[in-house]
């Protein structure tokens, strides 16, 4: 994720404003159960997770990951290629799969 991140929210970002990043990764780490994913998945879109987050009384452990996420997804697509995440997972992250690099390329052409 910090790859996406940095990829985005850089002085002068890599990534253009609503270009593309694919991510390509084994994923070694599991997201689906973290306070992440949850607060992720559970959203329509990512300003609806922002929006969650504007409300006075909330708050929840480990936002600020979900937050600079879903900030770098208002900045640009995101493609997930990797065989480690079932692609309901991608979704829940609300990020696109591809089952290759290829794909990956062909996908943002």
């Amino acid at each position: 994720m910090n790859a996406v991140i940095h990829c985005t929210k850089l002085k002068t970002p890599i990534a253009r404003e609503e270009g593309r990043v694919i991510l390509i990764s084994l994923f070694d780490e599991v997201v689906s159960g973290t306070n992440f994913f949850k607060l992720v998945s559970q959203s329509t879109s990512p300003e609806h997770v922002l929006k969650t987050f504007s409300q006075r009384d909330v708050f929840v452990h480990d936002q600020w990951m979900a937050q600079l996420w879903v900030a770098s997804l208002l900045h640009a697509n995101v493609m997930i290629v990797s065989n480690g995440l079932d692609e309901s997972v991608v979704k829940g992250m609300l990020a696109i799969k591809a089952s290759s690099p290829r794909e990956g390329l062909e996908k943002s052409i």
